[in-house]
């Protein structure tokens, strides 16, 4: 099984990336389970969103450790959700610059970093980083396609999401 958590706030598209996530796995023949926890669906609450995918059915609806940590917003409280991780997960931040955070070196979590709002500005003209962090997972979890991802990205600015999230791939970078 593998698992994925989305941090960040309303407005974001944490929502929007969790279906996307989830359907892209499900695409490509996993079970999959996704569902979003949000404070009073408006925008500038914290958002999570779960997506666990698995080759055999789920008949569980615990939620395992994170595998994948995409953290969307850099203002909300980390403590919480790194200590979500497995012990070998992978996270990302959306951040232009290194993310030191004493929790990574104590856990042991690989991190990235990426720009998402930069990307998503300079192609969508509003800050919405969800498109440029699912390319940064696809390119730290190859086994859900970007074919997959962008085929469940049908959305306004459609080839500007895609060149957000080609961006995203290209400009994650080792923490």
């Amino acid at each position: 099984m593998v698992s994925f958590l989305l941090y960040g706030r309303g407005g974001q598209g944490v929502e929007t990336a969790t279906r996307i996530l989830g359907s892209a796995l499900f695409a490509g023949g996993a079970q999959v389970q996704d569902f979003v926890i949000s404070g009073m669906e408006l925008r500038g609450f914290p958002v999570e969103g779960y997506v666990k995918a698995e080759k055999e059915p789920l008949l569980s609806k615990d939620l395992p450790k994170a595998d994948f940590l995409l953290v969307f917003d850099m203002t909300l409280p980390l403590d919480g959700v790194l200590r979500q991780c497995s012990e070998k997960a992978v996270v990302v931040f959306n951040s232009k610059d290194h993310v030191k955070h004493p929790l990574l070196k104590k856990l042991s979590l690989k991190s990235y970093f990426l720009n998402a709002n930069e990307i998503s500005y300079n192609y969508l003209r509003t800050v919405m980083p969800n498109t440029a962090m699912l390319g940064a997972l696809a390119k730290l979890y190859p086994k859900v396609t970007m074919k997959n991802l962008k085929g469940f990205m049908q959305v306004p600015l459609q080839q500007d999401n895609f060149r957000a999230f080609d961006d995203g791939y290209r400009n994650a970078k080792r923490n």
